[in-house]
């Protein structure tokens, strides 16, 4: 995996979290994570799919480190 995309999982979690803060409904955090991060895989010039898988990884490390953490 190239850098770049390394540092994508990151940057979907903190974007989701600011798209949270503003705002958005909650139950619809999964499909912005999705989008968020096809946009994103889109414009760092990886295949969209490969920006949903880590739209996917970036969802499910936030879901294990909340279960973790006990909140």
């Amino acid at each position: 995996m190239p850098p770049t995309e390394a540092l994508l999982v990151p940057l979907v979690i903190g974007l989701v979290q600011v798209t949270k803060e503003a705002g958005f409904p909650h139950r619809f955090l999964p499909i912005a994570t999705l989008f968020i991060a096809g946009g994103l895989g889109y414009f760092i010039g990886v295949n969209w799919i490969m920006g949903l898988v880590y739209g996917l990884t970036a969802m499910g490390l936030w879901s294990g480190t909340k279960t973790l953490s006990g909140n």
